[in-house]
């Protein structure tokens, strides 16, 4: 009989399964059976909102192999996890491996190298490469680099010992730091090892005081680095930027802060600063208080810049991408003081108001709308730092 069963304790795991039970034994035999493979025993008697992430992972790998399917699929099976849950999680994977077919979204490297057999490589739609990790590492222009670093700073001697090895294809020079010179040797299909090249060198009185075999991605991922220290990309923050302004439009908090500021400020400027009482064409009353105003908006807009990632649970997948810190925090800041702006911008029907019945110094009131966005966005840089 096809029916809903429920596992849910007071101090026990929920998992939650639709599958054709013969009787409330057998579902109870399958449920100890997926609590001993995902190894859940020591957190047995426990809610699931007091596990760890990692556990919470486990829970929820136990309740997708319920119904035992052939195919299983995780989308970053390990995000957020610390470097112990992690390993554990793909000792998890490993295990069912055999038994199913498990595909993995994900955009770690090292996930792909430490648990899959195949890797298909997707950008925009299309498909870039379908091989085993092993073939796409070999693929690398760097496959099979071994990096030294030689005592002498004339590696000259060395380039040519080197360069008459069959196994060495290229050999160049990548540093000169304090009489060491660090030397990248590209290798053939028949690769010498480190200790054969630091033999060969031996010979010739040439001290090798460093050695790495540098694996293709980190090698990679290295010299990404070295090319973009000292350069300013501004091109993630304008992304950031693009992201988090749309997001403010995306609920009812832009509609509600610019309703309360444009009342705040009329009100501030017609009935606290006696706007027509002063008998002046000018907006002196109205930026008087933008200060006070600022002092308490501003944080509004800027809480909401780190808050709804943590509460989304997008904070961890944030950080993992290829974008600078500080580009998060420009892009993230950008956006919040061009929704400053349009506030500023909204209140602009007040300058009219003012040609209209009198004849104001623009300039004047130009200035100060500039110097109050300028204040804004002050305002919005220290708002974030003082809030945890």
């Amino acid at each position: 009989m096809r029916r809903l069963c429920r596992h849910d304790g007071r101090r026990v795991p929920r998992i939650h399964c639709r599958h054709a039970w013969d009787d409330e034994a057998q579902a109870n035999a399958r449920l100890a059976e997926l609590v001993d493979r995902v190894d859940l025993a020591d957190v047995w008697n426990q809610r699931i909102e007091s596990l760890s992430k990692g556990f919470k992972r486990r829970v929820a790998i136990a309740q997708a192999l319920v119904h035992d399917p052939d195919a299983l699929i995780l989308d970053e099976p390990t995000d957020g996890l610390d470097p112990i849950q992690k390993y554990e999680m793909r000792d998890l994977i490993r295990s069912i491996a055999p038994q199913k077919a498990i595909i993995i979204s994900t955009h770690i490297l090292e996930e792909v190298e430490a648990v899959c057999t195949r890797a298909i490589i997707i950008a925009k739609g299309r498909m870039l490469a379908d091989a085993t990790p092993a073939e796409l590492l070999a693929r690398a222009p760097s496959h099979g680099t071994l990096a030294l670093a030689l005592a002498t700073a004339d590696p000259q001697g060395a380039i040519d010992i080197l360069s008459k090895h069959p196994g060495v294809g290229q050999v160049d020079v990548v540093q000169r730091v304090n009489g060491v010179t660090r030397i990248a040797i590209r290798t053939s299909k028949t690769r010498p090892s480190t200790d054969e090249i630091t033999s060969l060198l031996g010979r010739s009185n040439i001290a090798v005081t460093d050695s790495t075999s540098s694996a293709p991605r980190s090698t990679t991922c290295s010299a990404r680095s070295q090319a973009t220290v000292g350069r300013t990309d501004m091109r993630p923050a304008l992304l950031v930027f693009r992201r988090e302004f749309a997001a403010y439009f995306s609920t009812p908090v832009a509609a509600v802060f610019l309703i309360v500021f444009l009342a705040l400020a009329a009100g501030m400027t017609f009935l606290v600063s006696g706007f027509f009482d002063r008998g002046q064409a000018d907006l002196s009353g109205f930026f008087f208080w933008h200060p006070w105003l600022f002092l308490v908006l501003m944080p509004a807009i800027a809480m909401r810049l780190w808050a709804e990632e943590r509460r989304s649970g997008t904070i961890e997948l944030l950080m993992t991408l290829p974008v600078e810190p500080w580009q998060i925090v420009v892009g993230k800041w950008l956006a919040a003081w061009a929704f400053a702006a349009i506030a500023l911008v909204l209140t602009m029907p007040l300058w009219i108001t003012v040609n209209v019945l009198g004849s104001p110094d623009n300039g004047v009131i130009l200035s100060s709308y500039i110097g109050s966005w300028l204040m804004a966005g002050a305002f919005l840089a220290l708002a974030r730092p003082f809030r945890r």
